[in-house]
């Protein structure tokens, strides 16, 4: 969403009174506000294309509460940041709606000085993020790392970790996890980052090749290969286990030599932990002085969001399309699908979506069959072991005047039963460990 003007509030709240004290206090400040008293009329209004910076809602409104229409926001427009609403004895609402992406809340009653100081940290901090992925209108292979999860933030703590070092790096991870990305961050932010970036894929050479290419020739130092032009900056070493243990140990040996390779850092980048390498074991040492590991986009799940929006914005610049976000039904398909090519197949799935669909807003039917497919056995999936009881059982019901009570009493009897075998058959010991009395169990059963 662009900030073509200044920032837009939106208020969904019940209350004319608070809503017309917010109106006042946000429109003092030079903020455009926008107020509906139904959630479902807010987010018509988001979905007709309205554009919104921060939106302050209630967390009991009539109809769709203010929980349902967090999850839906923050689900679909992760760049616009909700506040909620609490009153009294509403804090386990607030912790609520902050699992599911508000950015924070507001326990009332309040003043205009704590609503307008929340409000502006908000735009602040969405500013920031937008700062972060405005690389999105940047070639995809330009230096953008993307990710709000925990483990992200520790990937990016590593980073900054790196910064004053030419300590060598090896970058463990799925293929389509963003490994070159963090490589490349990895010698941007450091010391070497004015230094040149020379890459490497070891699988892509034979030994003779992967000798000249790497070392330049029969010489014991860096000779004039891709170490020697790596020199100063950063050698991305793609796949080094596979290269032949003679040219492992040579290289073991250039890195061992500090007047060789002291103004150089090595990353090394190498499948997922658990996958095994046949790498000499002194040299992988010398290469890992750290790892930094990428877990797979389906262990990160709370990223998604963020990637999608992320490429969203990149195909709507490079096919002059205007897609606002995907339905929720879609948004839902992609949280739940596994990513067997991690963020490069989320990357392929939203420019499959955003090419193929005639709609302003795309749906599941616009992505790859696949993750329709996926989606769809995972509800099927959902059913948990007792769905065929109680169908059983509701279809046994049917026309009778009360078909719930006629359910319920059977599955007391059933329980009832269950308990006297699991007593031996003694009634006052099965009627003791279900809290019952005699007289009662043996009338159930």
């Amino acid at each position: 969403m662009g900030d073509i003007a200044g920032p837009r509030i939106l208020v969904v709240e019940d209350d004319e009174r608070v809503t017309s004290f917010l109106h006042e206090a946000l429109e003092l400040e030079g903020y455009a506000v926008e107020s509906f008293s139904r959630a479902e009329d807010a987010l018509a209004g988001i979905r007709s294309g309205t554009e919104y910076h921060v939106a302050l809602v209630d967390v009991l409104l009539s109809g769709m509460d203010g929980l349902a229409f967090t999850r839906t926001v923050c689900s679909l427009l992760p760049d616009m940041f909700v506040i909620v609403m609490t009153g009294y004895g509403t804090g386990d609402l607030a912790a609520q709606a902050i699992r599911m992406g508000a950015y924070d809340y507001l326990p009332k009653p309040f003043d205009a000085d704590r609503v307008l100081q929340t409000v502006r940290n908000a735009l602040r901090d969405r500013a920031e993020r937008l700062r972060n992925i405005s690389m999105a209108y940047a070639p995809l292979d330009a230096d953008v790392i993307l990710g709000e999860s925990a483990e992200m933030r520790e990937i990016f703590k590593a980073i900054g970790r790196l910064a004053s070092t030419w300590s060598n790096v090896v970058v463990r991870g799925e293929p389509g996890s963003g490994r070159s990305l963090v490589a490349r961050a990895v010698h941007r932010f450091s010391q070497q980052g004015r230094g040149p970036f020379i890459r490497m894929d070891c699988s892509a050479y034979d030994a003779s090749s992967a000798r000249i290419i790497l070392f330049g020739g029969e010489t014991d130092d860096v000779g004039s290969g891709r170490l020697a032009q790596a020199l100063g900056g950063t050698l991305v070493l793609r796949r080094a286990d596979l290269l032949p243990h003679e040219l492992q140990n040579r290289l073991l040996g250039i890195i061992s030599d500090d007047t060789s390779a002291e103004n150089l850092r090595i990353i090394s980048i190498l499948p997922e932990p658990g996958v095994e390498l046949d790498i000499v074991p002194e040299l992988l040492l010398s290469l890992r002085v750290m790892e930094i590991s990428i877990p797979p986009l389906r262990s990160r799940r709370d990223d998604i969001p963020v990637l999608t929006d992320y490429f969203r914005r990149y195909f709507n610049s490079k096919l002059g399309k205007s897609v606002p976000y995907f339905t929720e039904e879609a948004m839902a398909a992609l949280m739940q699908y596994h990513w067997p090519g991690n963020i490069r197949d989320l990357r392929n799935a939203v420019e499959s979506a955003i090419t193929n669909s005639a709609k302003q807003i795309p749906g599941l039917a616009d992505f790859p069959a696949e993750i329709a497919t996926a989606a769809k056995t995972a509800g099927q999936n959902k059913q948990g072991p007792c769905d065929a009881l109680f169908k059983q059982l509701f279809a046994e019901a049917a026309g009778r005047r009360h078909p719930l009570e006629s359910v319920t009493k059977k599955l007391k009897r059933m329980a009832a039963r269950y308990g006297l075998d699991a007593a031996g058959g003694n009634v006052t010991d099965a009627a003791k460990q279900m809290g019952v009395s005699r007289q009662t169990l043996r009338r159930l059963i």
